[in-house]
Parts: structure tokens; sequence; C-alpha cells
């Protein structure tokens, strides 16, 4: 076992994390770093007895504590296998190599049979197709993993599709509106009534229709429903979603200009989870100041300009329009700034000027 284990920083600000008392703060502390935890990120081989006695307290008191947790989506439990998960722990741990992939997988099927198995199963191969998805070169890390299960586990893990919930009966009155956050499962999104349903795929639909702005070819499918679906769910409305896409086309790194030279601009990066939707919809607001929504040509050409690597703001977007309405004219000559080298909207602006000889 390592002698390690990762805490991010940003945990202190986590608002969820904030509203515990310090001995659940403590408790938490120990479910991420004890000497329990195991090779696979979130998986404990530990009891209820085991935990309170780890941690100094009567039972009573430690059962609070962990319902505390249970109820903050954060932490499911099977007492009777003596396991514990943290869904998104393996989120935050990411495999460096397939070795670890493969380890992973040696540790799982060496865990206790329980119904918490299965789960744990769901969630790390959701996290490793992610990381393929999105890994350049691409990793097989999921294919790796499934492959290194085998059929060891029995024919009961293998349509595993989504995550179950694993509570005590005496608790699930208790905690019957509470869920564990998985990006690609919108449990709240199904929740709500048939009304609410079709308001939200009308959002889900017009953040759609935003990234296809940019990406005409593109053909979003469930999965990229989904991601969306979760952050409308989580609290985003449709304009901060959109300009979080907005954000992602005007950040250099995301646009190519990076040591790899390649482009991260998927939809399903943008929506991965809300540090990222929030992270892609403050650049937006920073370079546009109150982050207002795009309507009319100005989204035409800021999409158009994107896709040929130049970067514009709104008011460069009017600007630009205001020289030359015509947008195919602006699209071809964001192309020639693009070859010269020039990504910036100001350049663009600063030549149209000169070829129309309007001065500012």
């Amino acid at each position: 076992m390592s002698r390690y284990r990762k805490i991010e920083v940003r945990m202190w600000g986590d608002q969820k994390f904030r509203a515990f008392d310090d001995h659940t703060k403590l408790l938490w502390c120990y479910l991420l770093s004890g000497p329990e935890t195991t090779q696979v990120p979130g998986v404990l081989t530990i009891g209820e007895a085991g935990l309170a006695e780890a941690l100094g307290w009567e039972l009573k008191p430690f059962r609070n504590r962990f319902a505390t947790v249970s109820k903050a989506g954060l932490v499911l439990s099977d007492w009777s296998s003596r396991m514990v998960f943290l869904p998104n722990a393996v989120r935050y741990n990411p495999p460096a190599n397939g070795n670890i992939v493969k380890g992973w997988a040696d540790t799982i099927k060496e865990l206790p049979e329980s119904d918490l198995t299965p789960v744990i199963i769901a969630r790390i191969s959701a996290v490793l197709a992610e990381i393929d998805e999105e890994s350049i070169p691409q990793t097989t890390y999921s294919k790796l993993f499934q492959n290194r299960l085998g059929n060891r586990l029995g024919n009961r893990f293998e349509t595993v599709s989504k995550p179950t919930r694993i509570q005590d009966q005496d608790q699930e009155q208790e905690q019957d509106n509470t869920y564990v956050e998985f990006a690609d499962e919108p449990d709240r999104v199904r929740r709500k009534s048939r009304k609410t349903k079709t308001a939200a795929s009308e959002a889900v639909e017009t953040v759609i229709a935003a990234y296809r702005a940019y990406h005409p070819r593109s053909r979003p499918g469930d999965r990229e429903h989904r991601l969306v679906s979760a952050r409308l769910a989580e609290g985003h409305d449709a304009d901060r979603l959109i300009a979080a896409i907005h954000g992602c086309h005007i950040t250099p790194h995301n646009q190519g200009h990076n040591d790899r030279g390649m482009k991260y601009l998927t939809l399903e990066l943008i929506m991965r989870d809300s540090s990222h939707v929030e992270r892609f919809a403050e650049t937006w607001e920073h370079r546009n100041g109150n982050g207002h929504s795009l309507k009319g040509p100005e989204e035409e050409v800021i999409a158009r300009a994107s896709r040929l690597g130049v970067l514009l703001d709104t008011e460069q977007a009017a600007c630009a329009i205001r020289l030359c309405p015509d947008i195919s004219q602006i699209e071809k000559l964001c192309r020639q700034q693009y070859e010269s080298g020039l990504v910036d909207g100001s350049a663009l602006v600063a030549t149209l000027e000169r070829q129309y000889e309007i001065s500012a």
C-alpha cells in the first residue's frame, strides 16, 4: 500500500465540506487518507465499528457524523461487507499509467462480495472512459480495466450501467432525497415533474445549439446531453453554460496555443463538471465585462472566427461587423490572419480599419 494519499487543496473551500462541524471534517479527512484506504481511489475496507474505534468515538456519534457525510452525497457504505466508497475520489486521483489501472482491477477482484462492488466498477469504468476520450495520445484505460477484471466477478456484474444507492434500511427514509453526484448520471433531472423535464430539455437543446454554432458538423450524442442536463440540475442556467462554451473558445490553450498544438474544444470537456463550467464562464465574463449572452451576427462572427483560430470578444465582433457587414469577408480575413500567425481579435479589427480606411 502506498504511504501517501492525494487531497485537493480546494476541498477547504468546498461548500459541503465547510458546512461540516469539526468532527465531521475529521471523519471526511480520515476517509480520504486513513490506513484502511486501498489502492483503488475511494475504496476502504473497514466496518463502522472499526472506523469509530480508529477515531476514538462512540458508535452513536460516529453514525450521526457518517450520516451527515452520506447525506451530502459524498460516500456510500455496505457495513455488512465492511466496505466504504467515495464515488468522486477516482476523478481526483486518475491513473498515471496502465499498470495502475491493472492494479485497481486486481484489488477489486479481492474485495469482499458486496452490492457495492458493481457501483465501484461502474464509476471507475465511466471515469476511465472519459480519460480515454480526452487524452492525447489516446489511452485505452477503460478497455484495459474491463479486460483485467475478466469474468471472475460473475455475470451479475456484467450488466451494470449505473450506480445504485447502498444505504442501511434505517437510514432510507431519512435520506430519501440524497444522491451521489456522478457527472454522467443527472439524477435530479429524472426526479422532476414532466413539465420541468420539458423545460429542461428545451434548455439542453439551447445549449447544444450554441455549441454547434462553433462546430456545425458536430453531432452531440446522449453523453453530451446527459452532461448538459447534469450541469443544469446543479443550478447553472442555460446562459451560464453558453457563456462557458464561449469562454472555452476564446481560451488560447484550448484553441491549440499549447505545447502540443492540439485543440481542446469538446462539449464533454466544457460540461465535465461545475468547476469546468465556472472556469470557462468566468473567462468569458472577464473578456466581455458583464458576460451577457450573444445574439445575432456578433455570435456568428465569433463562432466562425473561433473555428479558424482567431479569438474575438463581443466588442471586437461588433466593430468588425460595423466595418465590414459581409460576414463571409470577415471569415476570409480571419483565415488569412491565422495563417499569418495573428490570432488576436484586435489585429483583425486593425486590418479591417486599414482595408476600409475607417479610423477608430
